[in-house]
């Protein structure tokens, strides 16, 4: 299941940049659901370089987990429950 999500993200991938040409930019996805892409294209270099550094950090945060895990043997959730059952549990 979900390798066929990632196959139809990265046909539609191919597509929008074969239709797009030059004017197609890297990882965007194509939708601001919320609307939160400022106009002008500095503001909008920015928002895409403060999307890649918190996508980037975010992936140490999980490899972090991982080498936890991994050193431990427990599972990151038991040991630090505090992020994944906020306000104590409830």
């Amino acid at each position: 299941m979900a390798f066929s999500f990632g196959a139809l993200a990265e046909y539609d991938t191919a597509q929008r940049k074969e239709k797009e040409g030059k004017n197609y930019i890297t990882g965007d996805a194509g939708y601001d659901i919320l609307g939160l892409m400022p106009e002008g294209s500095a503001a909008q270099k920015k928002r895409q370089e403060q999307e890649i550094k918190h996508g980037r950090i975010s992936m140490m945060a999980i490899l972090g987990f991982a080498i936890q895990e991994a050193l431990y043997n427990v599972p990151v959730v038991n040991e630090t429950p505090f992020f994944f059952h906020p306000f104590g549990g409830f």
